[in-house]
């Protein structure tokens, strides 16, 4: 246990040398764009193809996609609908356009950009490999169903409902990871090999992915203005539910399901990410409180960095894993 420990703190130590590079100055805010580019556009897509090519198609590898598929569009309807009763009939959150923002900072999950990473570094391929089904359907959910969902909680109230723009939704869920994903997949039922040279530096470059992103979390949390963050009650109250609340959850549904342990795992650890950062761009798109959700994200981030270390060590033991 002392080693699982010791390689989770090691991962979150870089995002305390991101929050301090960004505060000093080695890693201004104006270096966010270019990060970002690099992990979504380069080493992000080249860690999610290592790690599908690098599996072998076998039946049970077919049946359990589907069943990962399958549990993911379920979780993300039952926490949507329970995000927008909670949220929207029993709390009665005002104003009423901001119902829906608190039920995507609820039912999102960071599970790309934060949780490929990680996922590789404490739980290895076979669980990344899960991971990245898991975010297939959560991009499904932002694009289109973000739109849909900010339409339906339009209180009228001089904010009317934004038309989708399609080309839009479109755009931006075929990003490079998706289609990282897509190809991946591809080559996996296909049974294609990747040539060894090729493979490898595809494996290498996407190795980059877990010390960048962990920078550029700590890079987000340095720009991040927290004691406003902290004096919205029910944005603390949403957070403390999406961080929480909803891992254990989601350990008491699957745990006792007839599912194998690495797919109960992918979806437990799932819900210990923090809030998506796309949901920050689908709600702009549509005019509405684009600033409480990247509040939302913020603040979820900043709990995720006690809650991932202690759930994959959690995990890692009750699962053994370890």
């Amino acid at each position: 246990m002392l080693l699982v420990f010791g390689k989770v703190l090691s991962i979150f130590l870089i995002v305390g040398v991101g929050f301090v590079a960004n505060k000093i100055g080695v890693l201004p805010n104006s270096a966010n764009d270019f990060m970002s580019d690099l992990l979504i556009k380069i080493t992000g897509p080249c860690m999610v193809i290592a790690s599908i090519a690098s599996k072998t198609l076998e039946a049970d590898t077919i049946a359990l996609s589907l069943e990962t598929l399958g549990l993911s569009v379920v979780y993300f309807a039952l926490f949507t609908a329970a995000g927008y009763l909670l949220f929207g009939k029993i709390l009665k959150f005002q104003p009423k356009d901001d119902v829906a923002i608190y039920t995507m900072i609820l039912a999102s999950m960071n599970c790309g950009f934060m949780g490929f990473p990680l996922t590789l570094s404490l739980f290895g391929n076979d669980i990344l490999y899960l991971m990245v089904l898991v975010n297939i359907i959560h991009t499904l959910y932002l694009y289109p169903f973000g739109s849909i969902q900010l339409s339906l909680t339009s209180g009228g109230s001089g904010q009317a409902a934004q038309k989708m723009d399609v080309k839009a939704a479109v755009r931006s869920a075929i990003n490079p990871c998706t289609i990282a994903a897509i190809l991946g997949i591809v080559i996996l039922f296909a049974k294609l090999s990747l040539p060894e040279f090729l493979f490898s530096s595809i494996e290498m470059i996407g190795d980059a992915t877990v010390p960048l992103s962990m920078l550029m979390v700590g890079m987000q949390l340095g720009n991040s203005n927290l004691s406003r963050i902290f004096t919205n009650k029910k944005l603390v109250a949403t957070s403390l539910m999406k961080m929480l609340l909803m891992p254990v959850l989601m350990f008491l549904m699957v745990n006792w399901l007839p599912i194998s342990v690495n797919l109960k795992v992918t979806l437990i650890f799932a819900c210990c990410f923090p809030s998506g950062v796309a949901i920050v761009p689908v709600i702009s798109l549509e005019k509405r409180n684009a600033l409480l959700a990247a509040e939302g994200v913020t603040l979820t981030t900043l709990l995720s960095m006690i809650v991932i270390p202690l759930s994959s060590m959690f995990l890692l033991s009750w699962y053994g894993l370890a």
